[in-house]
């Protein structure tokens, strides 16, 4: 396979996806007492979930990413808060 088949995706796209990523973060983040932490997207939406594999941790380093990506603010604010509130526990 030639190494032109296997980038399918220009950089636009790809941060046309990651931007729709974190619209939908957006409606599952919840405001706690010592910053911002998520809930689970399926199912006990309000029940929030601080582990790397299905919780804050992972969306904080996304967020990191993204603000690294874009520059917008609102990412680097919203996983500072993360970490605060995973710090606090």
């Amino acid at each position: 396979m030639a190494n032109a088949e296997l980038n399918l995706w220009t950089q636009e796209d790809a941060l046309g996806m990651a931007n729709g990523v974190a619209h939908w973060l957006d409606g599952f983040k919840m405001q706690t007492p010592h910053g911002l932490a998520w809930g689970r997207a399926s199912e006990q939406r309000d029940t929030v979930v601080r582990n790397l594999y299905a919780g804050s941790a992972g969306i904080a380093m996304f967020y990191l990413e993204h603000f690294t990506a874009t520059g917008e603010v609102q990412f680097l604010q919203d996983a500072k808060a993360c970490g605060q509130d995973l710090v606090a526990l």
